[in-house]
């Protein structure tokens, strides 16, 4: 189980990811996912790439499934919470497959009678995502949440 050993590391050396490294990956392993956590310290390029890629996502999700969400505004939040320097509110993880993007996850926080949650709010994943790579992201989410000292997800 070498793709859930290495969560909370993965997690912090995730940052040091480029883009010319995911277009050069050759993985030994059955299934060639990759899942990225958006952060400000990745790689320029591949940053921006991701960054757009789960924008236009994002988007069709709501337009796809919010009767009620504006997934523009959601998206100009998600940038706004992005440019900031701490304490941000959103958590992005994005599947990559041979330089396509075929799933992300879109977890948020928020405030319940004084406590901090964490909620889900997106998760689209195309076909043939093996459930162990889609446990992977749920244990990011979980790591995140412990690192904010959320009450529960």
């Amino acid at each position: 189980m070498e793709q859930t050993i290495g969560i909370v590391e993965f997690v912090r050396t995730n940052k040091a990811r480029s883009m010319e490294a995911l277009k050069l990956q050759q993985k030994p392993e059955k299934e060639s996912v990759e899942i990225f956590q958006l952060q400000r310290e990745m790689d320029e390029e591949l940053r921006h790439w991701l960054l757009g890629q789960t924008l236009k996502r994002i988007r069709k999700f709501c337009d796809k499934y919010d009767g009620d969400g504006d997934g523009m505004v959601l998206t100009r939040e998600i940038e706004r919470d992005f440019a900031k320097d701490r304490d941000h509110s959103f958590l992005m993880l994005i599947a990559v497959r041979d330089m396509k993007v075929v799933g992300h996850l879109l977890a948020e926080t928020y405030q319940y009678y004084g406590r901090l949650y964490v909620f889900v709010s997106q998760l689209e994943i195309d076909p043939g995502i093996s459930l162990e790579r889609q446990k992977v992201a749920f244990e990011i989410v979980v790591i995140w949440a412990k690192d904010l000292r959320a009450h529960g997800i």
